[in-house]
């Protein structure tokens, strides 16, 4: 039998040839934009497996048209578009793709921090724009990193190797906020939990890695932003939504924020029109966290693999299960 599997973008070519050498039929939509609620379910309603982007909503209703499905297989570390708990009733397997993208992503976090802490955007523009005429003894003025306190919310993988590249280069303190006590930092980086009120209160930068969660959502908003230090910085690779982005266009005028890095906004692609365009201390960078070369290699094959450990019988390699 030749399973047919879907997959939402074009995705590496790894991947692609992996299944095609293992005899699946596979169909890629065609656009580099995703596809909408009805033709996502168009595109997807014959398929066996899929291969789904974060913009990808399959919601209970959506699911409930795809009686063929066996396995999502998430081009992503989070799995917030899936609904989890009809995927388990309909006995759909989910999967996603931890670990491989760990590395780019806290190299990511790390270029937000220094683009944002030396002005690196609006000094490059000064150059493009033919603005660049004499150096300048007051411009373009940065904050250094050197011993400055690193909050972290979400103490997970990626957060623990960017905090571990802050620790070990500008020998920065290490706080976090999370659930429950994490030992790979407390006893690798010295790392102390704090509540998020003291977090926000004492960090001289702030890095949001935390999955959204419906405890998540919305964890920053006005109390929180208002609650941060004068001068600090903002920095959030996790998902948008953890921020509320209301409440953020809102605050800028009140908040003395030195600056803020977001690889990640709510709604994505962000407004056009959207405050925080206008503020040269805000770098935006369009989702990018995983985007080199080797993560996004690994991402596509190990959705791959985990596509054929499914019909193959054997164990998957990375199941997303309801905790």
């Amino acid at each position: 039998m030749t399973y047919k599997i879907a997959i939402t973008r074009q995705i590496p070519e790894i991947g692609i040839e992996y299944l095609a050498s293992k005899g699946y039929d596979i169909n890629i939509w065609p656009s580099t934009l995703p596809p909408g609620p009805e033709e996502l379910v168009s595109f997807v309603e014959d398929a066996d497996g899929i291969i789904s982007m974060l913009s990808d909503q399959f919601s209970k209703d959506i699911l409930k048209k795809l009686p063929k499905l066996k396995i999502i297989s998430n081009f992503a570390v989070g799995h917030n578009n899936i609904n989890l708990l009809t995927c388990t009733r309909n006995s759909v397997k989910v999967t996603n793709t931890p670990d491989v993208l760990t590395e780019a992503t806290a190299e990511l976090t790390l270029t937000l921090l220094l683009s944002v802490a030396r002005k690196m955007i609006t000094a490059t523009k000064n150059v493009e724009n033919g603005e660049w005429k004499s150096w300048n003894p007051t411009g373009f003025i940065g904050t250094g990193l050197k011993r400055k306190t690193l909050g972290i919310i979400g103490p997970g993988r990626i957060a623990f190797e960017f905090a571990k590249k802050c620790h070990l280069a500008f020998e920065m303190p290490i706080i976090y906020y999370g659930r429950r006590p994490k030992s790979s930092f407390e006893e690798h980086l010295n790392a102390k939990q704090m509540s998020l009120k003291q977090l926000l209160a004492e960090s001289d930068i702030v890095s949001i890695h935390c999955p959204l969660t419906s405890e998540t959502k919305n964890l920053i908003g006005a109390t929180e932003l208002n609650s941060m230090k004068d001068g600090s910085i903002l920095i959030n690779t996790a998902r948008g939504e953890v921020i509320n982005q209301n409440d953020l266009e809102l605050s800028l005028k009140k908040t003395q924020l030195f600056g803020i890095g977001l690889d990640v906004t709510a709604p994505e692609p962000i407004r056009h029109d959207s405050p925080l365009l206008k503020y040269e201390n805000i770098v935006i960078t369009p989702h990018i966290g995983s985007a080199n070369k080797e993560a996004r290699n690994a991402m596509s094959l190990l959705c791959a693999e985990n596509i054929d450990a499914y019909f193959q019988g054997t164990p998957l390699l990375t199941e997303v299960t309801i905790s």
